[in-house]
């Protein structure tokens, strides 16, 4: 019994010292988030109910850091009763379920979250994730969907071409994989050695 005590107190203890580097990181980051954020056509910075719906997903991001995933989706489902349209909490129960192997209730988590959100800081992750468990499950074709319709957003995402190229790769189709690894390659991502790797490939697939 004493034992359990103290490895509940321990555990409560990291939580809050996780809890707390994570706002001193955001104390910093502030600034730089509210020059770059647009959340209404009648505001240049995020309102108070943006900064909040943020800030209440740190104590669920930490207990899936932590690898408590009941925890972490008590709270969210908790919350997502009372405010069902945040996407942002939609994002981070996807990443839940992704951690627990429930990869059909992940999928449609970060298809709800992409719903939700027009633009936030959340909705590249939601995007890529959701590419990553639909190639991940033979779902090639619904994964490059997702892939271009990121890319159709932001053209020079690298995370964006890294994933077409998996995605191509794994489908089957070397036109898009050429595409995207040229793509790559003129924006002078990657280490010598990984674009010498995609020369390589498209090589490979010029033969």
């Amino acid at each position: 019994g004493q034992g359990k005590i103290m490895v509940k107190g321990e555990k409560s203890n990291t939580l809050h010292w996780m809890i707390i580097v994570v706002l001193l990181a955001l104390m910093v980051a502030a600034p730089v988030y509210v020059d770059m954020t647009r959340w209404s056509q009648d505001r240049n910075i995020p309102g108070p109910e943006a900064l909040q719906r943020h800030s209440s997903l740190l104590t669920p991001i930490c207990w899936i850091e932590m690898g408590e995933l009941s925890e972490a989706e008590a709270v969210l489902n908790s919350g997502l009763q009372v405010d069902p349209a945040n996407g942002e909490a939609w994002c981070v129960l996807g990443l839940c379920h992704e951690r627990q192997g429930r990869v059909d209730e992940a999928i449609e988590d970060f298809q709800r979250s992409l719903d939700l959100i027009p633009e936030a800081v959340f909705r590249d992750l939601a995007r890529m994730s959701l590419a990553r468990l639909l190639n991940a499950n033979g779902r090639t074709a619904e994964a490059g969907t997702q892939v271009r319709l990121h890319l159709l957003e932001k053209p020079d995402s690298r995370i964006g071409l890294r994933m077409g190229v998996t995605v191509a790769k794994a489908g089957g189709d070397t036109g898009a994989e050429q595409e995207y690894l040229k793509r790559l390659i003129s924006s002078e991502a990657g280490s010598a050695a990984e674009r010498a790797q995609w020369n390589q490939r498209l090589l490979e697939i010029a033969q």
